[in-house]
């Protein structure tokens, strides 16, 4: 087109129209096709908010719409500044190349020329209007209009510094009453991204300019994941169709099942977060380089992730990680039969051991063994005394766990896993520590150094390491309180803990 219609240009000012009539992209299939809003494009554009937070299925092109959304703002707009942040340099470049420079470059001759580039580089375009439009991998400097974080979720599992500069940065470089979307695929219960959707989730209330509005893109509303070829269903992939019809509110044709059954022969562990049904499943799924993600997932599926209520006929043991000017994880638990029921924990930091014999003391357990690990021996300078010896100073009275290497204490634990059972809403900090408890990444080489990362997550995934190795061969057996009977005296406690070392 040589010349725009004076229709054509009367429709310029129509941001609708524009969207699906201006741009031009390339498709899944490598094709170069007009931009038109799919489904769920229209469902966010129909309900945007100042802050939108994404759970999405991958190739659903929110991405894309959130991009060409942008530079329509920046070209038709005066003064308007946008960003779009990767986790990577190189992803950023590939935003830019495909989701910027290409539309912009194959608007219409016509068009584009009234559009001045005062400033080109690889990552930004500056125009003659006094908007801008760039990405990066974190923003600080400067004030956005508009800013959208593409796939937060995996930033925040492998890069949790940047997320943590993500969010302090380039979070207040918008003012409120501007535009911010934080789109992603699940990557396991923790990080900013779960926090942000969590909380935008159980809001109920008016949404003010400040509060995140959450949206969701499932797998199944997608018509392209569909396969006519029938396949044979096991009797476990139907009962699992059951369930998301269920969680859904809505019926899947034989055909959407088909396609998930192979998807997910692909797939695999990944499938619940690359294309979730729901998004408590997405969530659920196990992070990359989890030690025990996989464990806990099995734990919701055989639902020994539940309602665990405390026995008062059982003693209570507690399992400590105990912080010098730490965190102090413990965790509670209760043995019936081969049943490790973990009833409880608590943590805190910067306080002493008479803050946590305080605690103890509140709840209304009868304690069987307090068990720390293996440093509780080692005598502080200052006091000469070590943390065992404190501690017998308040009451408590400390087993110590039998040292072991890292990797054969975290063995435990997974050998141990079937037999716990945990309480869903006490011990509920307890589930998302060991969820997220996982190995260092080396950025430099892009893989997980053979050690656990320590963060706020190891406190409760010492003190559980504490467990495995305690239990270590031993056989569960019932220790219960019968009615007017003594319980179980401290010689057959030590004796069901002869792998604890006394020193």
């Amino acid at each position: 087109m040589n010349s725009p219609s004076s229709e054509i240009l009367d429709r310029l000012q129509d941001r609708t129209w524009r969207l699906n009539n201006l741009y031009w992209i390339v498709n899944k299939q490598g094709e170069k096709v007009q931009f038109r809003l799919n489904p769920f494009q229209q469902k966010l554009y129909d309900n945007l908010w100042y802050l939108n937070v994404i759970l999405k299925a991958r190739q659903v092109g929110i991405t894309s719409f959130i991009d060409l959304l942008f530079l329509d703002s920046v070209l038709f707009s005066k003064d308007k500044h946008a960003a779009i942040i990767a986790h990577t340099r190189e992803d950023a470049e590939v935003i830019f190349n495909t989701k910027i420079k290409y539309p912009f470059e194959s608007l219409p001759d016509w068009l584009k020329s009234s559009f001045q580039v005062n400033t080109e580089t690889l990552r930004e375009l500056r125009f003659s209007n006094g908007s801008s439009i760039r990405v990066a991998t974190s923003v600080r400097s400067g004030t956005l209009q508009f800013l959208h974080i593409s796939e937060f979720g995996y930033t925040c599992a492998k890069y949790p510094e940047k997320a943590q500069e993500i969010i302090t940065g380039s979070l207040n470089t918008v003012d409120p009453g501007q535009m911010i979307f934080i789109e992603s695929t699940a990557r396991g219960r923790e990080g900013k991204f779960y926090d942000i959707c969590r909380q935008a989730m159980g809001f109920h209330g008016d949404l003010t300019p400040l509060d995140y509005k959450f949206f969701f893109f499932p797998w199944h509303d997608n018509p392209e994941y569909s396969l006519k070829t029938p396949v044979y269903l096991d009797q476990e992939t139907q009962d699992y169709f059951l369930h998301v019809e269920k969680e859904c509110s809505k019926s899947l044709t034989q055909e959407q099942k088909y396609w998930y059954f192979k998807k997910r022969a692909t797939q695999g562990d990944d499938m619940q977060s690359e294309y979730p049904s729901y998004p408590e499943e997405a969530f659920k799924a196990s992070m990359e380089g989890s030690y025990y993600g996989k464990l806990v997932d099995q734990s919701y599926a055989d639902k020994r992730i539940t309602k665990v209520p405390w026995d008062p006929r059982l003693y209570v043991d507690t399992w400590w990680d105990l912080g010098v000017g730490d965190e102090t994880a413990i965790i509670f638990t209760q043995t019936f039969n081969q049943e490790i029921r973990v009833i409880d924990c608590y943590s805190a930091s910067g306080e002493g051991l008479t803050h946590y014999g305080k605690i103890l003391q509140s709840k209304p357990y009868i304690y069987g063994t307090h068990t720390g690990p293996h440093d509780i021996n080692v005598r502080e300078l200052g006091t000469g005394k070590s943390r065992r010896e404190l501690a017998w100073g308040i009451g408590l009275n400390f087993r110590v766990a039998k040292k072991l290497p890292v990797d054969d204490g975290i063995e435990a634990v997974r050998m141990l896993f079937p037999r716990l059972w945990i309480d869903e809403e006490k011990c509920g900090k307890f589930i998302e520590a060991i969820s997220h408890y996982k190995k260092e990444w080396d950025e430099d080489n892009a893989t997980f150094k053979k050690k656990p990362l320590h963060d706020w997550s190891s406190h409760y995934s010492d003190s559980l390491r504490v467990l495995g190795v305690s239990y270590m061969g031993v056989p569960g057996w019932v220790r219960a309180k019968e009615k007017d009977q003594p319980i179980i005296d401290e010689q057959q406690i030590f004796d069901r803990y002869a792998i604890i070392s006394e020193l």
